[in-house]
């Protein structure tokens, strides 16, 4: 007949629920740091889109500020107690949204050249 120590079983068992739980452990730590490295990049992205829009906003406070004035010139225009001061505020709008135009054009196509760059450089790396 075959005895069995009963500490000894409970002992075994316990060592066997440690050694499992330290491989879980190791593998949910691995996770983590794979989610926070991602995370971190998502966290990078957003701080570069929110420096951007807050340029644009910037941009766009400036052009709504230059239409405003234009609007006012013409209504006092309009009711003929302004008409140099008018004409003037056009054209300074106007070259306003003309020079935010260029701008943007500009700066499009400096990120499509870096964005193929980046692309030709990856391609080459594998």
């Amino acid at each position: 007949m075959v005895t069995i120590d009963v500490r000894t079983t409970l002992i075994w068992l316990l060592l066997a629920a440690l050694v499992i739980l330290v491989v879980y452990l190791i593998v949910a730590v691995k996770n983590l740091v794979t989610t926070i490295k991602k995370t971190n990049k998502i966290l990078e992205d957003a701080a570069v889109i929110s420096e951007v829009a807050a340029k644009k906003a910037v941009e766009v406070d400036e052009i709504v500020g230059d239409v405003h004035g234009v609007v006012s010139d013409l209504a006092k225009a309009v009711q003929g107690t302004s008409t140099i001061g008018a004409v003037t505020n056009v054209v300074k709008a106007a070259g306003s949204v003309a020079s935010t135009v260029k701008q943007n054009k500009e700066k499009n196509k400096v990120e499509n050249n870096n964005v193929a760059s980046n692309k030709k450089k990856k391609k080459k790396k594998r």
